[in-house]
């Protein structure tokens, strides 16, 4: 499980955070186990401030980025603290554009990282985004008859933020910030393919709670400012 930055950070990153900084590893896993588990998606979207708690974040995926659909899962994905061997908790619950993944849905799992597990003193939620499609058989052989025979297989980890970005962007009632996590790591899919994300994440707030330290004083350290209540 990967929970450290890479050697190299872009010399674009309008700043840079950690995993202790959130709370949580990179990558949500496939199993509770933190040693055994893989790596899934890596925590490319959270919200702070007032739409930290779970339910305000809720509120905003359905209204905002229109993701209503409940049960839009095949598989279970859990959110780890940092360090090798940091307990890890399953999503608290799970939205998607569609029930049904058959050509670009937009899928996300959210979970209330813990205040005391990291950095900082208030709680943010992670939702992890992805764009995908229906996969047939992805992974599935007669000999391994347990994998279901029927797969979501994401086709971009970035696409997905983005688009979640820019419809955040495009409410006044909301501002993003962006920073790098570094969560680059290639993450292999049902199909045997890596899919890789370009290590930056998104913050959304509304645009009425306080600003960031980036913000507010112009410096590139992420700030304990957004869950400064």
């Amino acid at each position: 499980m990967s929970t450290e930055l890479p050697s190299s950070v872009p010399e674009s990153a309008p700043w840079t955070v950690s995993a202790a900084d959130i709370g949580a590893a990179l990558y949500t896993r496939d199993d509770w186990n933190p040693t055994t588990a893989a790596d899934k998606d890596p925590i490319n979207l959270l919200f702070a401030h007032s739409l930290a708690p779970l339910g305000e974040a809720l509120r905003f995926v359905e209204a905002v980025l229109g993701c209503r659909a409940t049960r839009p899962s095949f598989g279970t994905q859990w959110f780890c603290e940092p360090g090798p061997d940091g307990p890890c908790h399953r999503h608290d619950t799970e939205r998607a554009t569609h029930t049904v993944a058959v050509v670009n849905r937009y899928h996300l799992r959210l979970y209330q990282l813990s205040p005391l597990a990291g950095f900082f003193v208030r709680p943010l939620t992670a939702a992890p985004i992805h764009r995908e499609v229906l996969k047939l058989l992805c992974g599935w052989t007669p000999r391994r008859p347990w994998r279901s025979p029927v797969m979501d297989l994401p086709d971009s980890f970035d696409a997905a933020r983005d688009w979640a970005r820019s419809l955040a962007e495009a409410d006044s009632d909301y501002r993003v910030d962006t920073f790098w996590l570094g969560n680059v790591e290639p993450i292999i899919q049902c199909d045997g393919t890596p899919l890789q994300a370009d290590g930056y994440a998104c913050v959304v707030a509304r645009a009425s709670d306080p600003p960031s330290r980036q913000a507010d004083s112009g410096t590139d350290e992420w700030g304990g400012e957004w869950l400064a209540w």
